[in-house]
């Protein structure tokens, strides 16, 4: 019996070994009140409740911990999508055929080269809020059609942009009668009437007109014109009717006028070169600051009533470097080897002021640098030099001031009658200038 309960006792503390491997040690005392017996060495042994106690306490504590559960068995709901659909990939609507019909707001591209069909626009859009992304394609015509993109009157909040417009029968973009619209990275080429027409408030930028059989690019009042080129057209490179803003654009070789903007337009930075027209012809109140006219059939510059002609280049234009009515300012101006009526020629009530003009006129054609026709003009601070005649004043009550002449081969000053000239000094050959008259002309 002893035996027995001492093989028990071991695999107890066999069993405890065990456990602590998995667990923290446990240390556990006899219970209270129960049976104790003892032993021949007066040791104290657990009895037999006592054994089966702790082995259950044991068992539980030291359990592993995947016994217990790991949560919920119920499986989660289906996966939500993670494709976009086809709509939210391109949320445009392509064009594939000829002739289209726009009649939705929204957005739109071309998706390869389209021709047209004869008796019919290409793309007729009737609809505002309307953009048409070209894609870098092409819209051509053939004989017998209409316009590549004819836009509705009235549309507004159009854009148009990026690819081809040519050959068309009649005008390359017809949206004379749009508001608010956008052009922006076109070529229009070779269209059987204007390149591009827009309507007002318009803004064109970056587009191309070339071979147009009537105007290249034409916007009406309020629009912005930046960036653009117009050349060999049967017309005139650039019109509005209105007045507008043009920026950095280039006019060459167009049948008409390079520019013509009608009052209240502003010009920077354009270039007119080798139209048949003026290079410039402006309304009244215009301004054309830093702009170039050159080798132009017509003025580089004819500047209507009260318009501003400042900082400018104007060489060999056939009809003269700036032709001015009344009340206009030229200031700051080369102007240079023009033929005509002279360098720069005003009419009345007129600033002609810190110019320099020369070489104008040949052994048959007496050209001054400066020609003075009427009344009322300020004259002052200019340099003429090397012309047939310097400066001319024909008509009367006008200020001749502080201006240089030499080199004008038929006299460097031709006065009328009734004019206020400051004194002429001759200082041909060199000279001490001692006179202390502040409103002097020179000569020499």
């Amino acid at each position: 019996m002893k035996k027995t309960e001492e093989e028990r006792t071991r695999k107890m503390k066999l069993t405890l070994q065990q456990n602590t491997t998995v667990g923290r040690a446990v240390t556990c005392a006899p219970l209270v009140g129960s049976r104790a017996s003892t032993g021949a060495h007066g040791a104290t042994r657990p009895t037999r409740v006592a054994h089966l106690a702790l082995a259950l306490v044991s068992a539980f504590i030291f359990q592993p911990l995947a016994l217990f559960g790991q949560g919920s068995l119920t499986p989660p709901g289906a996966p939500a999508p993670t494709m976009k659909t086809l709509a939210q990939v391109e949320p445009r609507t392509p064009v594939s055929a000829l002739p289209c019909a726009i009649t939705n707001a929204g957005s739109y591209y071309l998706t390869t080269n389209l021709i047209g069909v004869s008796g019919a626009s290409g793309i007729t859009i009737t609809a505002s809020n309307v953009t048409l992304d070209l894609n870098g394609f092409a819209l051509i015509g053939v004989p017998g059609s209409v316009h590549g993109i004819q836009v509705a009157s009235g549309a507004t909040g159009l854009c148009v942009r990026n690819g081809v417009i040519r050959r068309w029968g009649s005008r390359g973009v017809d949206a004379e009668g749009s508001d608010g619209a956008v052009f922006e990275d076109l070529r229009v080429l070779d269209n059987g009437s204007w390149g591009l027409a827009s309507g007002q408030r318009s803004v064109v930028r970056n587009c191309t007109a070339i071979k147009n059989r009537g105007r290249g690019i034409a916007v009406d009042y309020h629009s912005v014109v930046t960036g653009c080129l117009a050349a060999e057209t049967d017309g005139d490179g650039f019109f509005s009717p209105n007045g507008v803003t043009m920026r950095d654009c280039l006019a060459m070789n167009n049948a008409g006028n390079g520019f013509t903007p009608a009052g209240v337009s502003v010009l920077t930075g354009c270039t007119s070169r080798d139209n048949w027209g003026a290079g410039f012809w402006v309304g009244d109140g215009s301004s054309v600051v830093n702009c170039t006219a050159t080798a132009n059939g017509g003025p580089g510059v004819w500047a209507g009533l009260s318009t501003v002609v400042k900082d400018c280049s104007l060489k060999n234009n056939g009809n003269g470097g700036v032709v001015a009515q009344d009340n206009c300012t030229i200031r700051n101006c080369v102007v240079r080897q023009n033929a005509g009526p002279g360098g720069i020629e005003v009419q009345s009530a007129c600033l002609v002021l810190d110019n320099t003009c020369f070489e104008h006129g040949d052994e048959g054609n007496h050209v001054p640098g400066i020609r003075v026709r009427g009344g009322g003009n300020r004259i002052e601070a200019n340099n003429v030099c090397s012309n047939r005649v310097g400066i001319v004043v024909e008509g009367t009550g006008n200020f001749v001031f502080r201006n240089t002449a030499i080199g004008n081969t038929f006299g460097n000053y031709t006065n009328a009658p009734g004019n206020v000239v400051g004194q002429i000094l001759n200082v041909t050959g060199g000279a001490t200038v001692t006179n202390a008259n502040p409103w002097a002309n020179f000569s020499y």
